[in-house]
């Protein structure tokens, strides 16, 4: 049986093809030959090869660098979280990374962005340990330019960093959208610098989780950075034994909802000094700083409040400050206040206010309506409550005193506590760092540079 057409058709035009090319070649193979014995040899081609990676680590006599992201072999950051060893540097390629959690048990160990931008690290539903986006606790830990995005576990108390013990430096960083920013556990021994950096926008909304939040460590220190925003908790919270808060901007701003601004429910040692410190319209507490609300626990407890502008955007009823009855000291020098309260628990009134408490007692026959116990036992020296037409741009948060505002030199030198100045060596510069101040102190308040005469407004 024949075949269909099509495929003879085929058959037969492979069969003429084949011939119309083999034909021709073979007559031409001796005129080839003779070509190529004319022809200089030809070198052959250098074989191609891949692309080598970057070199994932080099040694320097400091330590290891081991390179992560870009073109290192090393790709995730967990990798180099389990191959770091004590003293070594992690350098992390700039660009977004999803989901790659870490833990860190080093001691030494500097972790920083590479050259040429920032390194953002996004939980992306991801955690370490059900505790957030990194977990520290080794010995020394210095962490650089890196930014903390949306930490959530299943019990609502994830964070950016959770810091378990040792002592960690965070610099030029930021933590946002997240349950809590930055969370301590309560090691005595454990210690917190944080400088230059931002939190906003942390916090479930329960009010328990908080921009900041510090356990019951030994030390605290916080300067040059940005609070702001937190959801329903605070934007600091701080059990530590010694907290030294300098030259930062804690404001909540806008539409804000936070809680305190700054609170140490244990009491301890607190040195504030030089801040930045702004309660929301809309917030729902009243209080602005509060110590000791949860009982004190040291031995030692004392707040020391020097050079910082408080301002209260609350209609009325705000508090500047609570302080909880119990073996403390008190000590609140050159500060700025904004709003109808007063540091020492009283309340600015006008003369019809006064009146009206005069017609109070008067009426009920009670002298403790007319408001002359402060509330709060402690010192307080040279503060003042000023209006906004102080300051050159309050609604944009720029508390620099105006020279009209008649402070230039009221300035008093407050004395020295524990070994520690309280006097104003620099100031916040916003957003997010500070800087040295090239001039004596001259006015209260957080900003010694005075505005420009012709800026101002209501």
């Amino acid at each position: 049986m024949n075949p269909p057409f099509h495929k003879q058709f085929s058959t037969a035009g492979i069969r003429l093809l084949g011939s119309a090319l083999v034909v021709p070649a073979l007559l031409a193979l001796p005129c080839l030959a003779q070509a190529a014995k004319a022809a200089p040899a030809l070198k052959a081609a250098p074989a191609l090869t891949p692309t080598t990676p970057a070199t994932s680590t080099t040694s320097t006599p400091q330590g290891r660098i081991i390179q992560v992201g870009g073109n290192s072999q090393i790709r995730t950051i967990a990798e180099a979280a389990a191959m770091a060893q004590d003293g070594d540097t992690v350098v992390i390629a700039p660009g977004e990374y999803f989901g790659d959690v870490a833990t860190w048990r080093q001691d030494r160990l500097t972790i920083r962005a590479g050259a040429g931008g920032r390194v953002k690290l996004i939980a992306a539903g991801s955690h370490a340990g059900g505790k957030g986006i990194w977990v520290i606790g080794g010995g020394r830990v210095t962490v650089e330019d890196i930014d903390f995005v949306g930490a959530r576990v299943p019990d609502r108390n994830g964070a950016g960093i959770r810091f378990e013990k040792g002592h960690l430096v965070v610099k030029r960083c930021s933590f946002k959208d997240s349950e809590n920013g930055i969370l301590t556990a309560g090691d005595p021994g454990a210690t917190l610098e944080i400088e230059n950096s931002e939190f906003g926008n942390n916090g479930d909304g329960s009010g328990s989780t908080h921009n900041l939040y510090v356990g019951d460590i030994g030390m605290l220190k916080v300067t040059g950075s940005y609070f702001h925003h937190a959801r329903q908790g605070h934007l600091l919270k701080s059990r530590a034994r010694e907290n030294r808060i300098f030259h930062n901007r804690l404001t909540d701003e806008v539409g804000g909802q936070a809680s305190y601004e700054l609170e140490f429910p244990n009491g301890g040692m607190a040195y504030v000094v030089g801040n930045i410190i702004e309660q929301s319209a809309t917030t729902d507490n009243s209080t602005i700083i509060s110590f000791g609300a949860e009982g004190y626990r040291s031995p030692l407890n004392a707040i020391y409040l020097a050079s910082n502008t408080i301002v209260d955007d609350r209609p009325q009823g705000g508090i500047m400050l609570r302080v909880a009855d119990g073996e403390r000291q008190v000590y609140a020098v050159n500060n700025l206040l904004v709003g109808q309260g007063k540091l020492d628990g009283g309340q600015v009134k006008g003369w019809r206010d006064r009146l009206r408490d005069i017609a109070k007692a008067a009426y009920y026959q009670d002298s403790k309506l007319l408001w002359t116990k402060t509330g709060i036992e402690g010192r307080f020296i040279n503060n003042f409550n000023v209006d906004w037409s102080a300051f050159a741009l309050p609604v944009r948060y720029d508390y620099r005193l105006l020279p009209k505002s008649g402070l230039d030199g009221k300035f008093v030198l407050p004395e020295e506590v524990n070994g520690i100045s309280l006097v104003p060596n620099g100031e916040y510069v916003h957003p997010a760092k500070w800087r040295m101040l090239d001039m004596k102190a001259t006015v209260p308040g957080a900003l010694q540079a005075l505005a420009a005469s012709g800026t101002g407004s209501k």
